[in-house]
């Protein structure tokens, strides 16, 4: 399964959430966010925050939540596979 997301104004295919969570990274180096910090606003740890971003499963709802505190929406779409 790919997931296409809309992140930084750019559409970008991912197929696991490594890719997610490297994206994210760049993002928080680009506006000069730190982990520590939306960890902060969200009332977490910086390690609990880690843990979300590093489960096999991170979910939409998840991703939303980190990204509202920084002022970022969730975009998704889908498209039908190619046979």
């Amino acid at each position: 399964m790919l997931f296409y997301f809309v992140f930084m104004g750019d559409i970008m295919i991912f197929d696991n959430n490594l890719q997610l969570k490297k994206e994210f990274d760049k993002l928080l180096i680009d506006t000069g966010n730190s982990k520590v910090n939306i960890a902060t606003e969200l009332g977490i740890s910086k390690q609990q925050l880690s843990n979300l971003l590093n489960k096999k499963n991170l979910s939409f709802m998840d991703m939303k939540r980190i990204l509202d505190v920084i002022g970022y929406d969730l975009e998704i779409g889908f498209k039908k596979k190619e046979n």
